[in-house]
């Protein structure tokens, strides 16, 4: 799912979650789970940076991924 958003990488977004909240910032990183060793992430995530904060958004808890508007 991640894939059909890559085109948005290194850009302003907005995500939106299958709970309904939303994470505002800019999409700085993809994190693959093969890439992972056996104790952290278990499936693909996405890096959000806003501020100094980083947001990691698992690919089960994302709904949409959109441009964010200025």
């Amino acid at each position: 799912m991640i894939e059909k958003y890559i085109s948005l990488l290194d850009q302003s977004v907005v995500v939106t979650c299958a709970n309904g909240k939303t994470v505002r910032g800019r999409w700085i990183d993809c994190l693959d789970a093969e890439d992972a060793g056996e104790d952290e992430r278990q499936e693909d995530s996405i890096l959000i940076q806003n501020g100094d904060e980083l947001i990691e958004v698992y690919e089960s808890e994302i709904k949409a991924i959109q441009k964010a508007h200025k």
